[in-house]
């Protein structure tokens, strides 16, 4: 057995133990699941399949349990789906509707947009369970703390991939950019969870940065950069409200320097950091864009896109154009204001680590986004709606007791 899948069954089953010695309720059970099992799956290769069905199985069955016994207990869920994320729904909505329009026009409905739908279906499920359930900070910590093996076990892989692989790139045997992604993440979780063990912290901290630069991921090194400035955000607790300003002018950045690189046919300023020297995804951004002025508003179909290079198709390698051309110019707007509500929500948070937790998973998110899809990805969701979920964490302590359920 290779030692990483071995390593990687040992921590996961590990952290179920830990967690369950902190929450035994099924309702932490099925949060803890959502929040570890995407950390390991890139790993796993073909007993993922079998991982990732059992894991979702559970999870699906876990959440109707658990809101069938709203439903019996107060006769009623109202009051609980009202917090549901409505972006989300709005979503969802919007590929059901392009799938509508889509089908009419050409007549059948691709096997690839169905397969779309089901995806965005399940994490929209997800996502707004997470929404419904995470009430209380104490819960939050305690599944964010169980995670701490994970860190330890990416940068175990990380420095076993540069001293006794001798790789040029860590991470390579699944993909670097994700690995640095989620290193990056777990140790947000960890820094929020364990914040008051000021060494380890830095230790941690050092280590994943010598290895996201090892991992050679420019959205990785953005991304820690954006984590570093946060921290001195938190630590000399700069007013909230500029990071309103600092947001708003960053997504500026990001779109400014996308269109830059579209009309241009060439690369400059940050674009040279997350492009280098591979020009494919201009050529596959220039194709999209004039993909899009085709079908401006309605888009081509979700989930079906790609971008014709070097006798290949490509997916976007970018959520923004990726949005745009699969769901059309109206559902791309729509996404880009609720980035900006999202952001100015991220200053309404008062409590600086929830701050941290909540501003770094958001802008690491939007940084991936720029260079890769991850719109089918549950991580993505979370990273985006997250700052939500802090305020509704702060701001609604009348439904903390209800921890004590045992569901």
């Amino acid at each position: 057995m290779d030692i990483k899948l071995l390593v990687i069954i040992i921590v996961f089953f590990c952290q179920i133990l830990i967690f369950y010695r902190k929450d035994k309720s099924l309702k932490g059970i099925v949060l803890f699941l959502i929040f570890s099992s995407y950390a390991i799956k890139p790993y796993i290769e073909d007993f993922a399949n079998i991982l990732d069905a059992s894991i979702t199985l559970f999870v699906i069955l876990g959440i109707f349990l658990i809101l069938f016994s709203f439903l019996y207990k107060n006769n009623r869920i109202t009051l609980h789906l009202i917090r549901t994320p409505i972006f989300m729904i709005i979503f969802c909505v919007m590929v059901i509707l392009n799938g509508f329009y889509n089908a009419f026009y050409k007549g059948y409905i691709d096997s690839l947009y169905i397969q779309g739908l089901i995806n965005v279906s399940y994490i929209t499920l997800l996502v707004s369970f997470v929404f419904i359930v995470l009430r209380s900070e104490k819960t939050l910590l305690n599944i964010l703390s169980s995670t701490k093996l994970s860190l330890y076990m990416l940068i175990f892989f990380g420095l076993y991939d540069f001293l006794i692989n001798k790789w040029e790139r860590v991470g390579s045997d699944v993909n670097p950019n994700y690995y640095a992604q989620m290193l990056i993440i777990l140790l947000v979780f960890h820094v929020y969870s364990n914040n008051k063990n000021l060494s380890e912290n830095i230790s941690l901290y050092f280590l994943s940065v010598i290895l996201v630069f090892l991992s050679d991921s420019s959205s990785g090194k953005i991304s820690i950069i954006l984590l570093s400035l946060i921290t001195i955000f938190v630590i000399l607790k700069i007013k909230k409200w500029t990071i309103n300003i600092l947001g708003f002018v960053y997504v500026f950045i990001i779109f400014y320097f996308i269109y830059k690189t579209i009309k241009v046919s060439i690369t400059g300023g940050i674009m040279d950091i997350f492009l280098k020297d591979d020009l494919s995804r201009v050529y596959i951004w220039q194709y999209a864009w004039e993909s899009i002025k085709e079908n401006i508003w309605i888009g081509h179909e979700y989930n079906t896109f790609r971008s014709p290079w070097n006798n290949m198709y490509f997916v976007t390698h970018n959520d923004y154009l990726r949005i745009a051309a699969e769901l059309g110019g109206i559902s791309a707007i729509i996404f880009i204001f609720y980035i900006f509500l999202q952001i100015n929500k991220m200053s309404l948070i008062k409590n600086n680590m929830m701050f941290y937790l909540s501003s770094s998973l958001f802008f690491v998110t939007i940084t991936y986004s720029i260079t890769h899809n991850n719109i089918n990805n549950f991580m993505f969701w979370i990273g985006i709606i997250f700052p939500s979920i802090a305020y509704i964490i702060q701001y609604e302590k009348r439904y903390t007791d209800e921890d004590k359920s045992p569901y």
